[in-house]
Parts: structure tokens; sequence; C-alpha cells
């Protein structure tokens, strides 16, 4: 209904325009002026269709943040919150004139969408560019073929040093997913990190206005300076240096590790699944090391649960996890 409602409006707004200042216009620029107009309807229109309850969330204004996405539900921790395909991708290593010339390759509708995004390089907002709006809003992705692309609606999810979603690439489908890393109530704003979530805040903010030109105001960050959280947080960076480092020669300390990483990631709020599989998974293969096959399987299987969570069951990398879990149940226990 809202996104009918929105169209219809939009079209109101274009007819009206093309009856009171078309006429006074040279035919080249009433053309131009009337192919505009009908492409922005089709962007509204997109966009509308995200305020509707059955989404789960709406996109609207933000205080200091532009647009942002709200629930309009609750979530469960591991639920799917949006898959969303790409209306452009490219690859990192296109120069800008090749990047011009995938873009200008797009339909009218998608090109729309991708320039209606917010340019926090732009001077104002009349000076955006493309180059300006793929630096802003650009995600990775794991294809060795077009590994950088632009999601118009996830792109509408602000950052937060304490995010309660994560992104998950789904190469099978190729479609960004985004999952729900805790519960969320009704009226929580749903955000994602944009950096590395483990560095302390002055490298967040460095890194975030370096690659996308502004500064964190999370519920976290507004806070101000917190030493504890800053030590925590490099702590973390320590244990997974170490971890890569020292962990296969020595599994013991390297199991000592991963604990700490999940009593500091309990510590610090931070609910990313995705974080928690990644340390299963080595505490597993380290416990592989130690041929305590019983143990191994143990944490193989929490690995999976957050795999689930953060991209889902069928995802190449989750049943992946669930056939190591069948390799190590055939392993004879002592």
């Amino acid at each position: 209904a809202a996104a009918a409602a929105a169209a219809a409006a939009a079209a109101t707004v274009a007819t009206a325009t093309n009856r009171m200042l078309l006429p006074l216009l040279p035919t080249r620029c009433r053309r131009r002026i009337h192919r505009t107009l009908v492409r922005q309807a089709a962007v509204k229109n997109s966009l509308a269709s995200h305020t509707d309850s059955k989404d789960g969330f709406r996109i609207e204004p933000v205080e200091g943040k532009g647009l942002g996405a709200i629930a309009e539900r609750s979530f469960a921790c591991g639920e799917l919150v949006l898959a969303e395909t790409p209306a452009f991708r490219y690859k990192s290593k296109d120069t800008a004139t090749i990047r011009q010339q995938r873009f200008d390759a797009l339909p009218f509708h998608e090109q729309d969408a991708v320039m209606a995004l917010h340019d926090n390089f732009a001077a104002e907002e009349d000076g955006k560019t493309l180059d300006g709006i793929l630096r802003t809003n650009t995600e990775t992705c794991d294809n060795s073929d077009f590994d950088m692309m632009i999601c118009p609606i996830i792109s509408r999810f602000n950052h937060s040093c304490k995010p309660n979603c994560e992104l998950s690439w789904d190469d099978t489908l190729k479609e960004e997913h985004v999952y729900a890393a805790t519960a969320i109530k009704p009226g929580e704003e749903l955000c994602m990190h944009w950096v590395n979530i483990i560095a302390p805040a002055t490298d967040r903010q460095r890194e975030l206005t370096l690659r996308f030109g502004f500064q964190c105001v999370c519920s976290f960050c507004s806070q101000g300076p917190n030493i504890s959280s800053d030590e925590r947080r490099s702590r973390l960076q320590e244990l997974w240096q170490d971890l890569e480092m020292e962990g296969p020669d020595e599994p013991e300390y390297g199991l000592e590790m991963i604990g700490d990483m999940l009593r500091l990631y309990a510590a610090e709020e931070i609910h990313l699944q995705s974080l928690k599989c990644q340390a299963c998974n080595a505490a597993s293969q380290l416990l592989m090391m130690l041929e305590d096959v019983e143990s191994a399987t143990k944490w193989a299987n929490e690995a999976h649960k957050f795999s689930i969570r953060c991209r889902g069951r069928n995802h190449a990398d989750t049943r992946a996890l669930a056939a190591d879990i069948k390799q190590l149940e055939k392993v004879p226990k002592d």
C-alpha cells in the first residue's frame, strides 16, 4: 500500500511539473527532464517498498546519519533480514573509465538507484559523483570475477561499532544477505560494521574517515572515550595475530587464546556470529592437532551453529562445515 501510494504521488508531481515547466523549455531540455522524472519515480517506488512492514524494516531519516533502516518487527538472532541482488558490480582493478563504462551500460532505473545514494565526499548534494558514491557505498564480495558491488537498500544500513546485523555474500545466489547478529526489537536501528570492529576507537574513526568520509556517531562512540573498551579490542587484535603465528605450533596455547577471545567478545557485547564461527572452527582444528576428536567435533558443531546464523544453512561455507563434522564423526574415538 505504501509503495503504491508513493508511486502515485511521484507520478502526480511529475505530471504537474510537466504541465507547468516543460512547455517553457527547449525540446532537448524537455525530453531530458521528462526522462529524469520517470526514472526518479521508479527509484522512489523502490525505496517506498521498504517502508512496508512485510519487509520487517523501513528506510527513514535518522538524526545525524541521513537515512537508516529501522526494524518494524522483532528479529531473532540468525534471522535473514534482507537478501538483495547488487544493482552494480565491478572489479577492484577497474580504472575509473572502465567503471564508468560498466555503469553507463546499466538500465536507467539501476543507474538512478545508485546515484540516489549518499556521497560522503561531495561538497554539496549537487556535487555528487559516481566515484564518490562508490567510495561511500561499495561492499566487497567473495567472487573472482566482480569483487566489488553496490546494493542500494543495504547501503542505507548505517555503521555501528556494536552492530546488530552482519553481511554475507552468497556466491551461488549472487546475493548479499543481511542477518540479525543478535535479537532485535521493533524500533531499533539496523546497523552493520564497515570497518574492523575489533580495532580501538581511534583506529576505527580513522579508517571510517579515510575510506568513507565520516566519523562514527553510533550509540557506543557517542558516549565518549572508553579506555577499557579500547584495551579489550586491542587485546582481541593481538590474540588473533598470535593465534595465526603461534597456534599451529602450540595448540594448547592457541586454545587458551580462543577462550580469551570469546570472553572478550562477550565483555564488549560484540555479537557477530561470524567471529564466533571463526574462533570455534579454529579451536576444532587445534584440537584435531592434539588428536582430541571428541572435543574437536563439539567445537565444529558450535562453528556450524554460528555459520547458520551468519550465512544461512545452505551457504557453501556452512555446508563445508557440515561435511567436516560428518568426517569427524567417522573418526574412531579412543
